[in-house]
């Protein structure tokens, strides 16, 4: 089989992707280096430079996308308290 290895771009930072797919939870752990399941937190994921025809859009938790290499991911953490 052959080895799936993808750099992405998280946060401005590259990282080295081995799955196809990535999803919104596993972005959020790129970003930050853990998910936080707390209500009072909420995450916003932007990717841009993906597969047509969504090559750019905003992910919501549970949702997985495609992954292309250089692909970009901007996460950011919102506290709802």
């Amino acid at each position: 089989p052959k080895t799936t290895e993808f750099i992405i771009i998280v946060n401005a930072r590259e990282k080295v992707w081995k799955e196809e797919s990535i999803s919104f939870e596993q972005v959020v752990k790129e970003a930050f280096g853990a998910y936080d399941n707390n209500p009072n937190i909420g995450y916003t994921v932007t990717y841009s430079r993906g597969w047509e025809p969504k090559p750019e859009g905003t992910m919501v938790k549970g949702s997985v996308v495609r992954v292309k290499n250089k692909m970009v991911f901007d996460v950011t953490a919102t506290d709802k308290s």
